[in-house]
């Protein structure tokens, strides 16, 4: 598998895989300790930041555990874009994505 089909979630509404907008790693290898950071960014006037922030959740659970996650919406009247740091998500939940 490449390293794109190894970065994809394969559980959105419509079956298609599905690719975080920025990923951090270190190039070692493929195990969760060097995976580091999942980034969605979406303008703010978009619709779907929740399933972007449910996306990102997925992410830092198995199989990927992503040790960071952030969520960046990019103003439409050129303010500073807003980053929103997503916690881990908690032990007892599932990390199944939406």
């Amino acid at each position: 598998a490449t390293e794109r089909d190894a970065a994809a979630l394969n559980n959105d509404n419509n079956g298609a895989d599905v690719y975080p907008d920025i990923i951090v790693h270190r190039r070692s290898g493929l195990s969760a300790e060097n995976d580091l950071l999942v980034v969605e960014v979406k303008k703010e006037e978009n619709p779907g930041h929740e399933d972007d922030r449910d996306k990102l959740r997925a992410f830092m659970g198995t199989p990927f555990c992503y040790q960071h996650a952030a969520f960046l919406v990019l103003p439409r009247d050129g303010r500073f874009p807003h980053w929103e740091w997503i916690p881990l998500p908690e032990p007892n939940s599932a990390s199944t994505g939406s």
